[in-house]
């Protein structure tokens, strides 16, 4: 399989100016917000692969790519070289095109000249086409939701070439797309491509069961085994096993047949272990006694924290003065203060009153011009003259008696205004402590309900879990020798079923390997080979190939669908978290609609799932699907175009975890404008990564771009 290494880009639509990039990395992140250049990056490697095809939405499947250009107009060149390795080998391709020179296009693989034919290219990559290459390489966000959107006869063409059958996809096609004018004039090149086909497809399937002949006799089986007597036996020693567990933990007969079943006999058994697993009284019992520690503890943890909680309350009275921990004594001290206040300030206005009068009698002086001595009307002391009235007045009536009712009335409002805050505090601090107390008895509460008694006000709640948990730790402890015991069977039971279905494979691959061997040796071959100027029986023996390919197609993609079924539904439930609906199944029976099953039931996918779950669903096959191992191509990268559009950060993390997984198997060069994504990825891809920052694109120097990693 091929993996990038490097690419040069320079005139290419965001890059007008050269920017090299390193990507021998197993994961790629170019990330940044929309319009700053990440997308040319991917669309760079298309385009050297597959040139102005990438232009046009009739190869691509794609509506954005009307009227789409590759060249960047303020540039003199454009041209894209990209170095990929695989099996030892060093691939470099060339693409380049002016405006106004002739386009050039080569490849050369390690040594070798160089190529200027793209088809040989096509076919060193395992014959993979525009077409496929944006099906099962780049997932673009229309190609994605066309795996479930998009018109039967399109999707099943999209599901084949994302499940490898490229080639036999394409011999199908080809043979559908011959016009009967037409066939005799091809008749000899279309029947060497087909045995040249056949012969391919045959030595892929001898080597597919050598390959499985392999993993089994270093797994442990004998040659006898990969036998259809071998088989029943493995088959018999797998029902006794699951039997005589059900007898050993008293649980209801096994429902496996005493002989190999039809259809899918290792989901049958893998069910039935499943059902084992979850009916093992012994693994209940387990399960019960954990689940009940768990909710003590819970429950413990609860009260002590709410016990605490109330302490602190109480404490923070006792911190107040003791004369501020009364109510009613705050209440009778706020009561004296407004009226020693009302008090004052009656004075005071019996002061100012007064003063008033005075004021009056010093203008009736000074206008009648009288002399002698005179008694001041407030404070009745004998003043001798009206100039002495003024100086008394503002000395001894102002300063010595309304000035200090002034002062006093504001120490008094002082007084009032913190006597209120202090109850105010008080108040506020008590039914705190009220509200926590209410607190701490609901915990009891749920305590003396989980013990199934009646909680006395002396008892110690804590104490009384502590002593029920001490007895469910030592029966937890009785029980995991048992429970070591059941898994150990149970584990046993499961290596049992992998067997079979080892030696199922070997058997398939085998059965396969000999019809393809009698189809060189069939009468149809036969007459078509000796006599291919009987134009009428030739094209009767290409329709009979014509079905016979098609129902090969469809069992080899009911048969690679069933390898990766299990992975379609894992990455489905990691990517939704759905708990109603958490299994997500494609087949050909169904011409590849999607449904969801779960506790609900089984329903079709689009009518249930909303546009984030569609998008996970979407991915889930294509992830599944693009990783697995059956592929006929030779790319061993995947191209993610902001694969999260329409997901919450929560399917985002999901993603991210998921695709963490896939880097095991596939290089993948990921653009995103999510940081969030970005950041998932740093974190959680186990495999080294380089990242490709990118912000700040104008039309003359495109994007400035920062490399981590």
């Amino acid at each position: 399989m091929f993996t990038l290494q490097s690419i040069v880009i320079e005139g290419f639509r965001g890059f007008p100016k050269r920017l090299d990039f390193d990507l021998d990395v197993p994961v790629v992140l170019a990330a940044g917000p929309n319009g700053t250049g990440k997308t040319s990056l991917v669309c760079a490697i298309e385009w050297c692969l597959f040139g102005q095809d990438v232009e046009t939405e009739a190869h691509t499947g794609i509506r954005e790519r009307i009227s789409w250009e590759s060249r960047n107009r303020g540039a003199a060149q454009c041209f894209v070289e990209m170095e990929l390795v695989g099996d030892g080998e060093t691939l470099l391709v060339h693409r380049s095109a002016s405006k106004s020179g002739k386009p050039e296009f080569w490849y050369r693989l390690g040594s070798n000249p160089p190529s200027h034919e793209g088809g040989k290219l096509t076919a060193l990559l395992g014959g993979l086409e525009i077409r496929d290459f944006f099906t099962a390489i780049h997932l673009h966000e229309e190609s994605l939701r066309g795996l479930l959107l998009a018109k039967p006869g399109e999707r099943k063409q999209d599901f084949y070439r994302l499940l490898g059958l490229i080639s036999l996809l394409n011999q199908t096609r080809a043979i559908a797309d011959a016009k009967l004018d037409s066939l005799l004039e091809a008749v000899d090149d279309d029947f060497e491509k087909f045995e040249l086909a056949l012969e391919a497809k045959v030595q892929t399937r001898q080597a597919d069961l050598q390959r499985a002949r392999e993993e089994c006799l270093k797994q442990g089986l004998a040659e006898s085994d990969l036998s259809a007597q071998g088989l029943s036996k493995l088959w018999t020693t797998l029902v006794t096993a699951a039997r005589r567990f059900c007898t050993t933990y008293s649980m209801k007969d096994c429902d496996l047949p005493d002989g190999l079943p039809e259809g899918d006999a290792v989901h049958i058994a893998k069910e039935q272990l499943h059902r084992l697993r979850s009916s093992c009284p012994v693994l209940q019992d387990r399960g019960e006694v954990l689940t009940r520690i768990n909710t003590l503890n819970a429950l413990r943890d609860s009260y002590q924290k709410a016990d605490k909680e109330l302490a602190e309350a109480k404490a923070q009275i006792k911190k107040l003065p003791p004369e501020r921990r009364d109510l009613s004594k705050l209440a009778g001290h706020i009561d004296n203060l407004e009226r020693d206040l009302e008090k004052k300030k009656r004075k005071r206005t019996e002061a100012n009153a007064k003063a008033a009068v005075l004021s009056e009698a010093l203008q009736y002086f000074e206008t009648a011009g009288l002399r002698g001595k005179a008694k001041c009307p407030v404070c009745q002391k004998e003043i001798d003259s009206v100039e002495q009235i003024h100086k008394h007045y503002e000395e001894e009536i102002q300063k010595g008696i309304i000035a200090p009712l002034e002062e006093e009335i504001k120490q008094l409002q002082k007084q009032l205004r913190e006597a209120k805050d202090a109850k105010a505090t008080l108040e506020d601090l008590q039914a705190d402590a009220a509200r926590r107390e209410k607190l701490l008895s609901g915990h009891k509460d749920k305590i003396a309900s989980a013990l199934g008694r009646v909680l006395a006000a002396k008892d110690d709640p804590v104490a009384l879990l502590a002593g029920e948990l001490g007895q469910l730790g030592q029966k937890k402890a009785e029980l995991e020798k048992q429970v070591q015991k059941a898994e150990e069977s149970l584990t046993k039971i499961d290596r049992q079923i992998e067997n079979v279905a080892k030696a199922l494979e070997v058997l398939r691959y085998r059965d396969e390997v000999a019809v393809l061997a009698k189809v060189s040796k069939s009468e149809v071959f036969k007459e078509v080979e000796g006599s291919r100027l009987e134009m009428e029986e030739f094209v009767r023996a290409v329709e009979t190939l014509s079905r016979s390919l098609n129902r090969t197609l469809e069992e080899e993609a009911d048969k690679r669908l069933g390898a990766v079924r299990d992975d379609i539904a894992k990455t489905f439930a990691a990517l939704t978290g759905r708990s109603d609906f958490t299994h997500l199944a494609v087949s050909p029976d169904t011409r590849f609609a999607a449904q969801v099953q779960g506790s609900a039931g089984v329903a079709d996918a689009l009518a249930i799932l909303n546009k984030a779950d569609t998008n996970c669903a979407a991915l889930s096959v294509f992830l599944a699907l693009a990783a697995a191992p059956s592929t006929e191509h030779r790319l061993g990268f995947l191209i993610l175009d902001d694969p999260n559009q329409g997901l919450d950060p929560t399917h985002t993390q999901r993603l991210a975890q998921v695709l963490s997984k896939i880097c095991e198997s596939r290089q993948l060069v990921l653009s995103t404008m999510d940081e969030g994504l970005c950041d998932q990825m740093q974190r959680t891809a186990p495999k080294k990564k380089v990242i490709y920052r990118f912000r700040d694109w104008n039309h003359r120097t495109g994007p400035k771009i920062e490399k981590v990693g």
